[in-house]
């Protein structure tokens, strides 16, 4: 026979029994979406670093046209090759990596020597996540000659 302690005790056993077992589960839980979470944050992380490295390659491939021929940067939005050369080429309207990245170079004429340039790189893997870069740089015709009406020392106002 059992007195009314030894049902409380039994009791208060079976509710710390639960408790441990919520705790732990909690506890695993926990720990699966902090893995999880810092993974997919990586990921992410990664992919957003090599569309970076794709957008300052082609803005260093625009860099490069201009020193052939700065005529070569025509308005417009194109995508980069190397040529058979060697040497940079605008090519088409995108350029689209192995890794499912997508390159676009948009070129805006701001005046007859000088141009800006915005690098677009988009991608989409999935569900293991989208985004786009943009990197903007304006590039000038160096080799163009001065006016003469540009003076080194304007005057103070």
């Amino acid at each position: 026979m059992m007195d009314s302690n030894g049902a409380c005790r039994r009791g208060f056993i079976f509710i710390e029994i639960l408790l441990g077992i919520t705790l732990f589960g909690l506890l695993v839980v926990s720990a699966f979406l902090i893995m999880f979470l810092g993974q997919s944050s990586s990921i992410a992380s990664g992919d957003r670093f090599r569309a970076i490295h794709l957008a300052e390659r082609a803005l260093d491939a625009a860099y490069s046209i201009r020193e052939e021929d700065f005529l070569e940067l025509q308005a417009g939005t194109h995508g980069i090759a190397l040529g058979a050369d060697g040497t940079w080429e605008l090519f088409g309207s995108e350029t689209v990596t192995s890794d499912g990245y997508t390159i676009q170079l948009a070129i805006t004429s701001l005046a007859s020597d000088w141009v800006a340039l915005q690098a677009d790189v988009h991608w989409d893997h999935g569900t293991k996540g989208a985004g786009t870069v943009t990197l903007h740089r304006e590039l000038t015709n160096w080799r163009a000659p001065v006016d003469e009406a540009w003076d080194p020392n304007p005057p103070e106002p």
